[in-house]
């Protein structure tokens, strides 16, 4: 063949694929899984989605749908032999009835047709976050003739339907490995952020197991991660924290965990004067095991109110331990006998004896590291930028706020010759959860610390009057005032303080924003220091509230703008 009959042999196999994808993306919405299954029928309903948009998502990088080109290095031929194969699995009347005993039922009219877009709950959600896919399968629908507008297949067996869901994405992962091998991860990466979106969103734990279903590791990035985060707001789920005013929680758990909360008792806690490791802080022994105890400061919040967030917490904090949720295995709380303070008391070490040993233990703070005659390597401070930016990207996927994120609640554990000098202590952990709170508008917030030294990391917003809500973005801002500190190995509050020396026209006791520009002063220090995509993620994190909406109640955009600020740390190797 001549170079222009074989351009024209791939165009029409390319047209040809337009045509079956198109014949797909509609069968898949003739099928119908919910309505004689029940609560497993919603399950496979919501695979059966998840299949038709893992074709939607391909089709888009290989190039037959979106703004894209066909990819002209593309097999064409196997690739229309696929989708030919498919859309038969999919239109094969007798195949459908016989195979996987399947019914065909008519309905009244196409609107039926059009709510089953989104007539699961995840459905629902998915129709928020990808409304492009959305609107393509319900023009799908409307495109059909009218005879079919008016049948409809019905699973009515569950065994056989999955084996049909099985087989459909049998041939998903077919078409996958058509592609090349950037396209494949780019598709991982969007599953993996679409996937935490439905956790972040889902108010069910029975949704929650059926997100877990479909997070299959071969086909999502960091796949341990979003495991970890689902498992947390299992845990958030199943305490009851979660319900907001327009969602209501599921009756049952089709993945039940059993949690126990751990009330302490005072009498068994024996503290150590010689390791106060900062306010509100101090280490002790409990039952002879080694804890760090964080004291929560009196509060306004009703007494019933603050003890189940309490109880909530320590619960969220104990029942997780993963490199991706870097903080400290919490044994649970305790309430002072004397002043009814409440506190959390966390495991410092695995060995139930270890504090039976005579080798001191301190938790330093990474506040007064900076002032240590070891200066960590760029890339130990990647690290743990990286390592803080994970853990409150899983604090907020739960839907928890930390509201305290500050390089004073940044701890580094040392141990006999294990310490900071020697390059061997533990950490970083993220700790202070005095304030912590669920994100929900019906949650009572607490106003945190003020003092010049703390007010620093607060964002702009947060100097208003009336004082907005705590939302996402402002933990972000004061996470990026901590990287900003780690960078530079600087307290924040002498960076500053020497802006303020320079800046002799402000008042000295207003408290100077941190100016996210890319050609102030201090920003072209950062890029120096460590480079262009440090610096842009710094401004991403102090400029989280421009891009979002103060209505999105969910944080939708946040997370985003978070699972970005980690996949960029992470792809720095230095």
């Amino acid at each position: 063949m001549s170079g222009l009959e074989v351009a024209a042999s791939i165009a029409g196999l390319i047209s040809v694929s337009v045509v079956l994808l198109d014949g797909c993306i509609k069968a898949f919405d003739l099928i119908d899984c919910a309505q004689h299954l029940e609560h497993d029928g919603n399950r496979l309903q919501t695979k059966l989605k998840w299949e038709q948009f893992r074709l939607f998502q391909w089709s888009e990088r290989i190039g037959i749908k979106g703004a894209g080109r066909p990819n002209p290095g593309a097999n064409w031929a196997l690739v229309t032999d696929t989708l030919h194969q498919l859309e038969s699995l999919l239109t094969d009347a007798k195949k459908l009835h016989d195979s996987y005993g399947l019914s065909m039922q008519e309905i009244s009219d196409s609107s039926t047709l059009e709510l089953q877009v989104s007539e699961t709950s995840i459905g629902r959600m998915l129709s928020r976050l990808k409304p492009d896919f959305c609107s393509a399968s319900a023009r799908a629908i409307s495109a059909q003739p009218s005879p079919l507008k008016k049948l409809k297949w019905a699973a009515r067996d569950q065994d056989k339907a999955k084996s049909l869901i099985a087989e459909i994405k049998d041939f998903n992962d077919c078409l996958d490995g058509f592609l090349e091998r950037a396209e494949r991860d780019f598709i991982k990466y969007g599953l993996a952020a679409l996937l935490r979106d439905l956790v972040t969103h889902t108010p069910d734990t029975s949704d929650l197991e059926t997100i877990r279903q479909l997070a299959r590791p071969a086909e999502v990035v960091n796949y341990e991660a979003l495991s970890v985060a689902m498992r947390l707001k299992q845990v958030r789920l199943t305490v009851g924290l979660d319900k907001r005013p327009e969602e209501t929680s599921g009756t049952k758990s089709i993945a039940p965990i059993e949690l126990k909360v751990v009330r302490l008792r005072s009498k068994h806690m024996r503290y150590d004067p010689t390791t106060h490791s900062g306010v509100n802080r101090e280490l002790g022994f409990y039952r002879s095991r080694r804890v760090l105890i964080e004291w929560k400061r009196t509060s306004n919040t009703p007494q019933a109110h603050l003890h189940s967030r309490i109880e909530g917490l320590a619960l969220l904090l104990g029942h997780v331990k993963h490199p991706s949720f870097h903080t400290l295995h919490c044994l649970g709380f305790l309430q002072d006998d004397v002043t009814k303070q409440y506190a959390f008391v966390f495991q410092l070490d695995n060995n139930p004896t270890a504090g039976l040993r005579e080798v001191p233990m301190m938790a330093r703070e990474l506040n007064d590291l900076f002032a240590e005659s070891r200066r960590p390597s760029l890339t130990e401070r990647i690290h743990i930028a990286s390592t803080l930016s994970e853990t409150v990207l899983q604090l907020h996927t739960t839907g928890w706020l930390h509201k305290g994120i500050s390089s004073r609640n940044v701890l580094f554990l040392e141990e006999g010759h294990l310490n900071w000098i020697r390059c061997s202590a533990k950490g970083p952990y993220l700790a202070g959860y005095e304030y912590a709170r669920a994100d929900s508008p019906t949650e009572i917030t607490e106003t945190t610390s003020s003092g010049s030294e703390l007010e620093v990391y607060h964002h702009p917003d947060l100097s208003a009057y009336p004082r907005p809500a705590f939302r996402k973005q402002f933990d972000i801002y004061a996470l990026g005032c901590v990287l900003i500190e780690v960078v530079l190995w600087t307290k924040l509050q002498t960076l500053v303080s020497e802006k303020d020396s320079v800046d002799s026209e402000r008042v000295a006791t207003s408290r100077p924003p941190i100016d996210a520009d890319f050609a102030s002063p201090m920003f072209q220090r950062i890029a120096f220091t460590a480079g262009n995509t440090i610096r842009d993620v710094i401004i991403l994190c102090l400029t989280a509230g421009d891009f979002s909406d103060i209505n999105d109640s969910n944080g939708q955009s946040a997370i985003h703008i978070q699972k970005t600020i980690v996949d960029k740390l992470k792809s720095c190797h230095v």
